[in-house]
């Protein structure tokens, strides 16, 4: 977005900035009655410089002093006006488009961030609710045990998105499941919690997840 906006600027102040070449390179033309007006050191001299060029005298004061066309300067002017004020206003309006989505992504950045940070947080407490359970019973809980424990102790304890379906397929939630992942063998000695996350994949989250085992 940001490099797009600058190349954006860039081409469009290139493309103002053409009309502003024929204006810098034109200047009045000079006529023999303004030429016979300089003081006689001028003429002389000039004169001398256009024999010496091999040219009449009207066409080396061509030649110094091309004649304007009449209007174009004026016209051009007003359209260099024109131009910068368009020029001024786009830059301007680029500045502040990217300063406004520059803001919303860093709030969408910090939100995303705030809601995975409260999910590990909530795994880490629930993973200290199966270990509690494995200290008294010896075994870890069952899908049935795991939820009934749960709603009795943390029945707030939900996703910050809970339910929501994701665009990748699955939805917001906590889950635990005693399945070994190699064989989908029942294991009471074993246990996963694990949940979506949204930000990009770290040390420990892999394809989108947030796992967490014995």
């Amino acid at each position: 977005m940001k490099k797009t906006c600058l190349v954006y600027i860039l081409f469009l102040l290139l493309f103002l900035s053409l009309p502003l070449v024929p204006v810098v390179l034109k200047v009045h033309g000079e006529t023999l009655s303004e030429f016979y007006s300089r003081p006689g050191v001028e003429q002389e001299a000039i004169k001398v410089a256009a024999r010496g060029a091999g040219m009449t005298l009207e066409e080396f004061l061509v030649m110094i002093n091309p004649p304007a066309e009449e209007g174009t300067l004026n016209l051009n002017i007003l359209f260099i006006g024109v131009s910068l004020v368009i020029s001024v206003g786009s830059l301007v309006a680029a500045s502040v488009l990217w300063r406004r989505q520059s803001k919303v992504e860093e709030k969408l950045e910090s939100l995303v961030a705030r809601r995975d940070d409260l999910r590990r947080e909530h795994l880490k407490k629930l993973q200290k609710l199966v270990e509690s359970y494995f200290a008294k019973e010896g075994r870890y809980p069952n899908q049935e045990e795991f939820e009934a424990i749960r709603g009795r102790t943390m029945p707030l304890m939900l996703d910050p998105l809970e339910g929501q379906e994701r665009k990748e397929g699955g939805r917001y939630s906590y889950f635990y499941s005693q399945h070994h992942p190699d064989g989908a063998i029942v294991d009471q000695l074993y246990y996963r919690l694990w949940c979506f996350v949204e930000g990009e994949d770290s040390k420990e989250t892999v394809g989108g997840k947030l796992v967490v085992e014995p």
